[in-house]
């Protein structure tokens, strides 16, 4: 049946939540006479996604050049990277700027939400949820009801999403699980935007699951003899369709990174870790103290980058009379170059940064700035790598950043987990908009 200009649609599934929009082909049409090249500069001074999104469904013209790859790679390559920060049941939301990311000066847009269902209300059931991994703009969400667990690919801004099959793990092997999300382009796929997405997941300390999306199945294989996920380290690192991962080699007591090709099913290569002083030659169980250096894999800028912070006097036993340096370095064909090496971070609200850090994250578009947080420190603090400064994003010790924490106590902060995707969210949400049924159309 066709539509009559005038004509009124409702853009959600509840009435009640719904919002009415008329239709008006008028606007499309008033433009007939611009050529695409013009249209294409205007739509692209469009000042968020979700504008971009509604005007995609003005006519099929503007829907065509909106997800065009010549319009997403630029609309795209205009706006700020989302910093999505995960506390217990809670989130933060901040667009910094390329250059910096300091909430008080270059925050575009900052929200704090009460709840992780404010932000996914679009994912279907209720329970506990946890972002496991990030590649762009998807996540891969976790969700928790009755003791079972559902996982799920989904775009926060076109609010969509993909339920992948139930992989049926012991839930026993979901303690200490590394995931790994990649997103890629169909090659040859004309004008349209095609994707393939990956996920792998490593489990038992042994064993991978991976799913294909060709057969929307999952896949079982080892890791291989004498490798064994590192432990405190972070989740499988996405990088140029291969999957990244800190791991220890019992044959060689040696701390290795390892590629894992989720294409094939199988890890195709290693990585030795960079020589410096005061390196850990060999290590079979990690020992709990302040002398075993912390490390972290990640992308930044594209390039692969790891990060160690160790105590610049290991004798001393007294973590508040300790300093701490930080090395990172950035891998080129194997071999690793060395960006930074600083000294303890200076004095920060009258408190030297001497604490610890319990993890550390890269920014994905500014390699000056990176991530840390320390569960004694109770913040999430920003590091600017070349100019040695740091600042405060988050506070994690509020009531509502802990309420409801799986059970936990308030007097049980300091087992609180923290996640910080900030491995990339570009704005523009396009990955998920060419996913075949049963997944939802954009609303």
């Amino acid at each position: 049946m066709a539509r009559n200009k005038g004509d009124f649609r409702q853009t959600q599934k509840k009435k009640k939540d719904g919002k009415l929009v008329r239709i008006d082909d008028g606007g499309g049409a008033s433009m007939d006479g611009i050529c695409d090249d013009l249209l294409l500069e205007i739509l692209l001074r469009l000042s968020d996604q979700r504008l971009a999104i509604q005007c995609s469904v003005v006519c099929k013209r503007w829907r065509m050049l909106i997800w065009s790859p010549q319009f997403v790679g630029a609309f795209k390559g205009k706006r700020p990277t989302t910093l999505v920060m995960q506390v217990g049941e809670c989130m933060r939301i901040m667009l910094c700027g390329r250059k910096y990311c300091r909430p008080t000066d270059n925050v575009v847009y900052q929200k704090q939400l009460s709840s992780f269902t404010s932000y996914l209300n679009f994912i279907p059931e209720d329970g506990l949820m946890n972002i496991k991994a990030c590649f762009n703009d998807l996540l891969l969400v976790e969700r928790f009801r009755d003791e079972r667990r559902k996982l799920y690919i989904c775009n926060p801004f076109t609010r969509q999403w993909f339920l992948l099959p139930n992989l049926n793990l012991n839930p026993v092997s979901y303690y200490g699980e590394k995931f790994g999300l990649s997103c890629e382009e169909v090659p040859d796929s004309g004008n349209k935007l095609l994707f393939k997405y990956r996920v792998s997941i490593v489990y038992d300390h042994i064993k991978v699951a991976n799913f294909r999306w060709k057969t929307r199945k999952w896949s079982r294989s080892y890791i291989g003899e004498g490798l064994s996920p590192l432990d405190g380290t972070d989740n499988l690192v996405s990088l140029n369709g291969n999957f990244y991962c800190i791991m220890t080699c019992s044959k060689t007591k040696t701390i290795i990174v390892v590629v894992f090709d989720p294409g094939r099913n199988k890890f195709v290569g290693r990585i030795e870790l960079p020589k410096t002083d005061r390196f850990p030659p060999y290590v079979s169980t990690p020992p709990l103290d302040l002398s075993y250096p912390k490390f972290s894999l990640g992308v930044s800028e594209g390039r692969l980058r790891l990060a160690m912070v160790r105590p610049a006097n290991p004798e001393k036993e007294e973590e508040e009379e300790q300093n701490y340096m930080w090395k990172v370095w950035e891998n080129n064909n194997g071999s690793w170059s060395l960006v930074y090496n600083r000294a303890c971070f200076p004095t920060w609200q009258d408190k030297p940064q001497i604490i610890y850090p319990d993890k550390i994250w890269f920014h994905p578009e500014n390699g000056e700035v990176m991530f840390s947080i320390s569960e004694i420190f109770q913040r999430v603090l920003c590091h600017n790598m070349r100019e040695g400064t740091v600042e405060e994003i988050l506070e994690i010790l509020k009531r509502y950043d802990i309420v409801n924490f799986r059970g936990r106590s308030e007097n049980q902060i300091t087992s609180i987990q923290v996640t910080l995707s900030a491995t990339g969210l570009p704005p523009f949400p396009f990955h998920l908009t060419r996913l075949i049924p049963p997944t939802p159309a954009p609303n």
